[in-house]
């Protein structure tokens, strides 16, 4: 069976919140690359450098504030990540009708549902939905579906509610590579069964 739905999380998939977060504390606009030269993207989960960061100079409620100060325009003017698999799920739902349904975490932050739905309408290209939601496991027995996630938590969880998921890191190339084979293989899949 073809995949009828793409539940696309949002932050640190297609949208840079880390890029965001660091110009917003250091007030220094570089990508996670120029930040650190040496870092091995493939080894080190983003959030957890930010993470670090923000604890050695903000405790977590100075930093919602920071970021609610800056109110929607932090969250519609975040820069795209640089390996976001936007175009390459924009193609496949072009190609087969699949839904595209942004699946994303509303967050603590005051602005942040509705800077994300503006940054999403200035970005994307194809016909999707948005729900906001702790508990995407709850969407994990919708047939033929996948959730493209950048929190191993939120994967594991949402397999175990009989999902499936594809964890991506979009500060690597191969995550890009690894979608676009599965999305290639998925729509071929659904070509040969349909004859």
């Amino acid at each position: 069976m073809a995949l009828s739905h793409i539940f696309l999380d949002s932050d640190g998939i297609v949208a840079d919140f880390c890029r965001g977060a660091f110009t917003l504390l250091d007030g220094m606009d570089l990508t996670l690359k120029e930040r650190n030269p040496d870092l091995p993207i493939e080894q080190n989960y983003i959030s957890t450098l930010l993470d670090k960061y923000f604890k050695s100079k903000y405790t977590r409620e100075e930093f919602v504030k920071k970021v609610d100060d800056a109110g929607v325009d932090f969250w519609a003017n975040l820069y795209a990540t640089p390996y976001s698999p936007l175009s390459v799920v924009e193609d496949f739902v072009t190609e087969t009708g699949c839904k595209l349904v942004i699946l994303s975490n509303p967050s603590e932050f005051i602005y942040a549902v509705q800077g994300k739905n503006i940054w999403l309408k200035n970005h994307l290209k194809v016909p999707y939905s948005t729900v906001y939601t702790k508990e995407k496991q709850y969407l994990a027995n919708t047939p033929n579906s996948i959730l493209i996630d950048d929190t191993f938590s939120m994967c594991e969880t949402f397999s175990k509610a009989g999902g499936r998921v594809f964890f991506y890191n979009a500060y690597t190339p191969h995550s890009l590579d690894n979608l676009t084979f599965l999305l290639e293989y998925e729509k071929n899949h659904s070509k040969q069964s349909s004859t």
